[in-house]
């Protein structure tokens, strides 16, 4: 028997590739990525539709002095990617309240709430926020007549001094009797227009005082892109546009079933900042602004002797560690809600704890959807419950509970 030579030329010549393999095989190969790319989406696209309106569609994004607000008396059939599609529906102020604006029924103690995302339910039925929820088991451990006026905004509450003021004239047109400030983490760990950039933006003085305003969704999504290219590398630029596909909100979404790989995931993210053990000079001057903004919300409540009531609603992954069985190390989920508050008081503010509350619920994170991380509707009646508990424990007397409210771990059950 004899054996082959693999430095015999013909051999050599047999086993070479020819100029049309080297074509074939990449363009096959990348053919094989594109196909279970479209694949994978389209699969995302069958379990999260995009079929769903876009409740910006209902923003007005053309006036720089107001920043993003809600087109009057609009109506949306909308909702996020992971949830069902909910009714947005907006007064004729613009405000997703079960009320008009301008009527205040008599005798009835008025709670109006602000905030961003979280006062606003967003991706939840209006029906099944907690500001829907809220006044009605007021009520009943009050014995009172309580409404709340719901102005929650869908990108935050102030943008500089010209949107903030605009916002609390609407506050107080509404003839509260009580101001309740929702605060959520993300609108802390953002570079969105609640807490940066507070006293303004510094432009040329021939110029607007204020950033203009987008004028549609499809202006948005290229300004954010520019910004993203601006502030980001391409490959991190990339990896948000990625994000934003169907594919790898399916992905996350599976993963995220499991507690430890989204704290794992979360954690490691921007996130992680806010729920971290130390200090850094970011989170610093974070709470510098948002001293800022509730001295500007508490100036303009004390001239019409209201009272300023400020809460921080946890996000998922703050949820998770809270009622976790265990905590990974240098981590601490209180100590955002304990600066915050500790920002609050120093600035007049009233400010209550909820937090704590989550660590009689088990697995709480359960109640939030996975990806997005607002709260589902069951994570609304929990919230609720937690507020009402708060509200009528003394610390507001004209809200002092008659009758005692159920735990919110009830609710659960």
């Amino acid at each position: 028997m004899t054996r082959s030579n693999p430095s015999d030329p013909v051999k050599l010549k047999e086993t070479r590739l020819s100029l049309r393999d080297w074509v074939l095989l990449p363009v096959l190969g990348l053919l094989t990525v594109c196909f279970l790319a479209v694949s994978m989406e389209s699969i995302g696209n069958w379990v999260f539709p995009r079929n769903l309106a876009d409740v910006r569609t209902c923003l007005d994004l053309t006036s720089p002095s107001t920043g993003a607000r809600a087109i009057p008396n609009c109506r949306i059939l909308a909702g996020l990617p992971e949830g069902r599609p909910v009714e947005n529906e907006f007064n004729s102020c613009g405000h997703r309240s079960e009320m008009e604006c301008g009527i205040r029924h008599s005798g009835a103690y008025r709670i109006v709430m602000i905030g961003g995302s979280l006062a606003y339910g967003l991706g939840v039925n209006r029906e099944q926020t907690f500001a829907a929820l809220l006044p009605k088991q007021l009520s009943l451990a009050t014995g009172r007549n309580i409404e709340l006026y719901n102005e929650g905004q869908l990108w935050g509450f102030g943008y500089g001094k010209i949107t903030l003021n605009f916002h609390m004239r609407d506050v107080m047109a509404a003839r509260p009797d009580l101001i309740l400030w929702i605060i959520s983490p993300s609108e802390i760990v953002s570079d969105g227009p609640a807490f940066v950039d507070i006293e303004g933006p510094k432009v040329n003085p021939k110029e607007s005082s204020v950033p203009r305003t987008p004028r549609n969704l499809r202006e948005l999504f290229w300004t954010n892109l520019k910004a993203d290219l601006a502030s980001k590398s391409a490959s991190n630029t990339l990896r948000a546009l990625l994000n934003k596909s169907r594919s790898v909100l399916l992905l996350r979404h599976l993963f995220y079933q499991s507690n430890s790989l989204y704290l794992k995931a979360s954690l490691a993210g921007g996130n992680g900042e806010l729920l971290s053990a130390g200090s850094s000079e970011k989170m610093q001057v974070r709470m510098q602004h948002l001293g800022v903004l509730a001295g500007d919300i508490e100036a303009q409540a004390k001239l019409a002797n209201v009272p300023l009531v400020a809460v921080l609603v946890p996000h998922r992954e703050q949820a998770a560690l809270i009622s976790g069985r265990g905590l990974p190390d240098g981590f601490d989920p209180f100590k955002l809600d304990d600066a915050i508050r500790a920002v609050l008081a120093s600035h007049g503010a009233i400010p209550m704890d909820i937090c704590r509350g989550f660590s009689s619920i088990p697995e709480s994170e359960q109640y939030f959807f996975p990806v997005d991380g607002h709260p589902d509707a069951q994570g609304h009646a929990i919230i609720s419950k937690l507020l009402a508990k708060e509200l009528t424990s003394g610390v507001i007397p004209s809200l002092k509970a008659a009758h005692p409210t159920n735990s919110a771990s009830s609710e659960t059950r």
